[in-house]
């Protein structure tokens, strides 16, 4: 049983107000008055201790420094699971100052700043020793969890400037991904029909799973990876099993995923074969307000256009159901009509 004084503290660290100006110097007392920096409890078979609190729910650098300096140990699988969800360089620097994480810990951190596309935070956590290598009690390495995350081209690129191997699962991934841009900066032959399809070349055997290769090209704008898969005999129209992570439904189109993931080039292609503009997603939404979402509500809205709106309204998608103003007024006017 901890004392009140740890009680208190793990109390503050997860609160609403660790991140006020008192509370350091309230965290700095109850230490000084005996509080256990290591004080946590197990909630649903997971343990939650102060320094989760202090790192991964408030991201406060000076609270985990503190709690750190006294001897909390960040190795219980939360800290380093929701810590990386920051982008504080900051956080990150005083957490890998510490010294206090362990292999496996720091192969968490670098997994998840690929599932949160922090190329600096790569850098950083690569530098400091990750192992890019390292499996995770996921069945993945941390570069294989970059190729699933669809990271940038320059985070591969670093992750390979640091050691990582391009496995066999690497290079399916890439290949199943439509990442053809990777394959093609490694300079290797493909390993599969998908890995030429990915390459825009013409595939030389038999694909498998067509509906989820044509939606994860569409996804990475692989444009000409996408017209090897439809001479191939892929389904414009097949339905892909989703992908959580990206919020894409179970029976999304790869008209669904282009739109949803803002690449007009893949827009244009499938409705020219034929995409049916109106088809519902297993969430019931059609193209057209994924396409608006897209450019209003998601992790991508840098890159932003009204152009798969357009291309869509030029196809008979139907505009009821969106409420104006959406937020982006090139496509309040595109909706509104002339």
């Amino acid at each position: 049983m901890f004392s009140p004084e740890s009680q208190e503290l793990f109390a503050l660290c997860h609160s609403a107000q660790a991140n006020q100006p008192e509370s350091l110097a309230r965290a700095r007392a109850l230490l000084e008055a005996g509080a256990d920096p290591k004080v946590g409890f197990d909630k649903d078979g997971f343990w939650q201790n102060a320094i989760y609190g202090a790192a991964g729910k408030a991201f406060h650098p000076a609270l985990s420094q503190l709690l750190l300096a006294h001897g909390a140990d960040p190795n219980d699988e939360e800290t380093p699971y929701h810590a990386p969800e920051s982008y504080d360089p900051e956080l990150l620097r005083v957490l890998l100052d510490s010294g206090s994480f362990q292999e496996e810990s720091l192969a968490t951190m670098l997994l998840r700043k690929c599932d949160m596309h922090d190329q600096a935070g790569v850098e950083t956590l690569l530098r400091h020793g990750a192992n890019p290598n390292r499996p995770t009690r996921w069945q993945h390495t941390p570069f294989e969890q970059s190729l699933r995350r669809d990271n940038s081209l320059d985070i591969l690129e670093v992750f390979l400037d640091h050691g990582a191997s391009a496995t066999p699962l690497a290079l399916q991934l890439a290949s199943e991904r439509g990442r053809g841009d990777f394959l093609e900066m490694l300079g290797l032959p493909p390993v599969s029909p998908a890995g030429e399809c990915a390459l825009g070349l013409k595939p030389s055997g038999p694909l498998e799973n067509m509906a989820s290769l044509l939606a994860q090209f569409a996804g990475n704008d692989n444009r000409a990876g996408a017209e090897r898969l439809l001479e191939a005999g892929a389904l414009v129209d097949a339905r892909y099993a989703g992908d959580g992570y990206f919020g894409i439904a179970p029976g999304s189109t790869a008209l669904h995923v282009a739109a949803w993931r803002s690449r007009p080039a893949l827009v244009e292609l499938l409705l020219s074969r034929g995409a049916d503009a109106n088809a519902l997603d297993g969430h019931g939404r059609t193209p057209l307000q994924l396409a608006v979402k897209a450019c209003v509500d998601s992790y991508w809205m840098q890159r932003r256009t009204p152009e798969s709106t357009r291309l869509l309204l030029q196809a008979g998608a139907d505009p009821r159901g969106i409420e104006l103003p959406t937020g982006y007024r090139e496509i309040d006017r595109l909706l509104q009509g002339p």
